[in-house]
């Protein structure tokens, strides 16, 4: 699992010890923290080349949705 420093906390509360995290150094988009991690694989946990890697990117984003009444809320989506 590749995430930012400012998510570490967060990921290990949700996943616990049992799931390697690897640490982006800064944030760089999506293929970036994908060949962090595949070069984490290969280089650290030495997986073979050929092993089947399953990539599920998440991209959130926060919106404030207005209401008419003047009222709103903050709305969290993943893409």
């Amino acid at each position: 699992m590749a995430t930012s420093v400012t998510q570490v906390e967060a990921t290990r509360n949700q996943l616990g010890d049992k799931v390697d995290i690897v640490v982006e150094p800064e944030r760089r988009n999506t293929f970036p923290a994908i060949a962090l991690c595949a070069a984490n694989l290969f280089y650290e946990k030495y997986c073979d080349g050929e092993e089947t890697v399953v990539v599920l990117p998440v991209h959130p984003y926060v919106e404030y949705n207005h209401r008419g009444d003047g009222a709103g809320e903050w709305v969290f989506y993943c893409q």
